[in-house]
C-alpha cells in the first residue's frame, strides 16, 4: 500500500481522498485485494499539502488520539502458519517517541508480528507462544520527525528474526525454534487491536502519532540485494537517509520508479530489473560485490514524444529523463525500453522510426549527447553494453534516419591514386538499413575513367549493419584517361 495512490474516502463510491479528509481504505497496490479499512470514528487523515508532504508524496497522517487502520483476516496475511514473513514499513516518527505506539501489528496475545516505539527506539518483534516461542525482538534508536524505513525479516526455516532500520542492521535473533502460528487477532496500523504482545505486554490501543507512507508485506524473504534495493526505492521515495547503503544520490528530482541490479556476495545478485517495467537494466558486464546501479525517473511525462531539448531537428524524445546512481562499477548494461508500456498516444511523428538510447551528463540533451543504437527483440528494443556513469541522466529518443556526405567534397589528383567519400546516418541504428547510391552528371563513366569501390562495390542498395553510422567507399581514377571525375553521389 503506498500513500500516494489508492487512498479513499469513500469505500462505497470509490472516491479519492483530498487533503484533510479521513481515510475510509487503503487500496492494496499488488491487485491481491488485501486493502486496509477504517474503524468507524478511528479514521486517519489524507495529508496533501506542502507542510505534511514527503518529498512531494502525501502522507496518512495517524497524529489524532486514536487513528487506526485494519485489514480482514486472510490466509497470505495473518490466518496460515508461516515459514517466512518480510514486512517492510516507512514511516515518519511524531513528536512523541517515549510512550509505547504501534506503527504495525497483526496477531494477538498468542502469536503475532510488530513494530513498535517507545523509550526513543524503534522495536521489531515476533512471538508464537502457541509453537513454544515468547517475544523476541531487535531494536534501534530513532529521533523526532525521523523519516524511517524498518524492515522485519522472520525464518524459522533459518531459525532467525532480522531487522533493519534505514539500511543498518539491527541485529538477528538466532534462537527462532518453529514456524509462526495462525493469528487471527486483527492487524493494526497505526494501534493495537484486539491485543499483542509487546515484552509480556497485550493491551490494545497504542496508538501512532506520527505518519505512515507505505507499507509491503510478503510471505518469503528477500535475498540481502533485493532488501538493500528495495530499501532504495523506499529511501528515496521518503527522503529516509540509509548511509553506506544509500548508493542513490538523486531522490529530490528522480525519485520515481527507482530500482536496480546489484550484488552482495558471490551467491546474493540481482543482475535484471523487473521486466513490465517502461525501462529495466541488466547483464552488468562486471557485477562484482557490493556493486550497485540504481535507477529513477523524474516522472515526467511519457504520453507523447516532443521536440524539446533535442540535438537534432530528426530526432524526437520522451520528455520523462532517468538518472542513475552507482556504487562500485558495475560495468556495461543492457537497457530494455517497452514501448507497449505507453499510454496509446505516444507516437513519433511520421518518418521517425527507429529508437536510441540518448545518454548525458548534464541533463541537458541539445549539446554532448551519446547515443546508443536500439534493437527490436520481440515487443521491446534493446540497446546493449552502455557504460552509464554515477550522475548520468538518460532517455528514449525517436529519429528519422538520414544519410548525408561525411564531408563537402573530396578530392584528389589522379597521381594520387584514390578518393575516399565516407556516407553516414544522422544517429546509429538497431537495425540493418539500407541506402541507394546513384551517380548524377559529369562527363566521366565507371569503369572508363574512374572504378568505385565501397557500398557493395557498386552504385544500388547499400546496408548500414545493425549499430553502424558510417560506410566508406574509394573512388580510383583510370590514369591516361581524360574525363570529369566529379561525379555526383545521391543517397
Amino acid at each position: 500500500m503506498k500513500s500516494d495512490v489508492g487512498v479513499l474516502t469513500d469505500s462505497i463510491s470509490l472516491t479519492a481522498a483530498v487533503n484533510g479528509e479521513a481515510v475510509q481504505r487503503w487500496e492494496d497496490q499488488s491487485n491481491n485485494g488485501r486493502n486496509a479499512f477504517e474503524i468507524d470514528g478511528q479514521e486517519p487523515l489524507f495529508a496533501n499539502n506542502f507542510g505534511d508532504n514527503i518529498n512531494g508524496r502525501p502522507v496518512i497522517d495517524f497524529s489524532g488520539d486514536d487513528y487506526v487502520l485494519t485489514m480482514k483476516d486472510d490466509a497470505a496475511v495473518n490466518t496460515s502458519n508461516f515459514t517466512e514473513k518480510f514486512i517492510a514499513v516507512a514511516f515518519r516518527t511524531g513528536n512523541d517517541i517515549t510512550n509505547w505506539q504501534t506503527v504495525y501489528e497483526q496477531g494477538g496475545g498468542t502469536n503475532g508480528f510488530s513494530i513498535m516505539i517507545e523509550n526513543d527506539s524503534v522495536f521489531v518483534g515476533a512471538w508464537s507462544e502457541s509453537t513454544g516461542w515468547t517475544y523476541q525482538y531487535l531494536a534501534g534508536k530513532i529521533n523526532t520527525g525521523q523519516n524511517c524505513v524498518v524492515v522485519l525479516e522472520f525464518s524459522s526455516l533459518d531459525g532467525e528474526l532480522r531487522g533493519w532500520l534505514n539500511g543498518a542492521s539491527l541485529g538477528t535473533v538466532s534462537s527462532i525454534p518453529d514456524v509462526m502460528n495462525a493469528h487471527s487477532g486483527d492487524v493494526g496500523i497505526g494501534g493495537t487491536l484486539e491485543g499483542t504482545n509487546f515484552n509480556g505486554r497485550t493491551n490494545n490501543g497504542n496508538y501512532f502519532t506520527g505518519k505512515v507512507m507505505e507499507v509491503l508485506s510478503l510471505n518469503g524473504v528477500m535475498s540481502n540485494t533485493e532488501r538493500q534495493i528495495l530499501e532504495n526505492y523506499l529511501g528515496a521515495r521518503f527522503l529516509a537517509p540509509l548511509g553506506s547503503q544509500d548508493y542513490f544520490g538523486h531522490e529530490s528530482t528522480h525519485s520515481y520508479g527507482v530500482s536496480g541490479i546489484g550484488r552482495v556476495s558471490a551467491n546474493d545478485f540481482k543482475n535484471s530489473t523487473n521486466i513490465g517495467d517502461l525501462v529495466s537494466i541488466g547483464n552488468a558486464s562486471s557485477l562484482d560485490i557490493d556493486d550497485f546501479m540504481i535507477i529513477g525517473h523524474d516522472n515526467g511525462l511519457v504520453d507523447d514524444y516532443v521536440s524539446t531539448e533535442s540535438p537534432s531537428v530528426d530526432l524526437e524524445r520522451l520528455s520523462r529523463e532517468w538518472r542513475v546512481g552507482i556504487n562500485g562499477d558495475p560495468g556495461t548494461i543492457t537497457l530494455t525500453f517497452d514501448p507497449t508500456e505507453l499510454p496509446a498516444s505516444a507516437f513519433p511523428s511520421f518518418g521517425f522510426d527507429e529508437l536510441v538510447l540518448l545518454v548525458d551528463t548534464d541533463g541537458d540533451f541539445t549539446t554532448g549527447t551519446a547515443a546508443y543504437p536500439m534493437t527490436q527483440n520481440g515487443d521491446v528494443y534493446e540497446a546493449t553494453e552502455v557504460p552509464l556513469g554515477e550522475g548520468d541522466y538518460f532517455t528514449i529518443g525517436a529519429f528519422r534516419p538520414r544519410v548525408a556526405f561525411a564531408e563537402a567534397a573530396s578530392n584528389s589528383p589522379e597521381s594520387a591514386g584514390s578518393v575516399d567519400i565516407t556516407v553516414q546516418l544522422n544517429f546509429p541504428i538497431g537495425n540493418d538499413f539500407t541506402v541507394t547510391a546513384t551517380q548524377t552528371g559529369g562527363t566521366a563513366t565507371e569503369g572508363d575513367d574512374y572504378t568505385f569501390t565501397g557500398y557493395g562495390d557498386h552504385c544500388g542498395p547499400h546496408y548500414f549493419p545493425n549499430g553502424n553510422r558510417e560506410l566508406a567507399g574509394r573512388l580510383w581514377g583510370r590514369t591516361g584517361r581524360n574525363g570529369d571525375l566529379d561525379p555526383l553521389w545521391p543517397l
